[in-house]
């Protein structure tokens, strides 16, 4: 079992920062060498943010496993600065039909250039509870 609280303390202690924020969200690609979709989480510190995931089998996956323990390498985890980071909203088209049955989750992307001058940037994708994104955005656009 983990101890949340000394996993924290053990990512800020590497991060060498504060870890001002933390959301539950589902990664869905765009990271270079990691494939999605991904659940885990996404946090902050004051200068760069970072993602982590969690393995997690699905049902059939998990009945038929042999062997309980997790392996490092289905775990994935990328940390980067916020100064490189552009956040954006991918909106959905939105029609009646999407109005009455819109799913509580939405995606959006987070652009991760190497230079400033965004040539070559990663495009992660992530989905996380709309609430949850309006205050990543609000989050994102404080600290930078």
């Amino acid at each position: 079992m983990i101890d949340v609280e000394q996993y924290w303390r053990t990512k800020e202690a590497a991060l060498g920062e504060k870890i001002i924020a933390k959301f539950s969200c589902k990664y869905l690609g765009g990271y270079p060498d990691i494939a999605g979709p991904l659940s885990g989480l996404i946090f902050f510190s004051e200068s760069a943010f970072c993602f982590q995931s969690f393995f997690s089998p699905g049902f059939l996956a998990s009945v038929v496993r042999f062997s309980s323990q997790i392996k490092a390498e289905e775990e994935q985890f990328f940390c980067r600065p916020l100064e490189k980071a552009i956040f954006k909203f991918e909106h959905p088209k939105h029609n009646l039909w999407h109005n009455l049955f819109a799913p509580p989750e939405e995606i959006f992307v987070i652009g991760l250039a190497k230079e400033k001058d965004q040539t070559g940037a990663a495009v992660c994708r992530f989905k996380a509870m709309r609430h949850d994104v309006k205050l990543i955005a609000r989050m994102l656009n404080n600290l930078k």
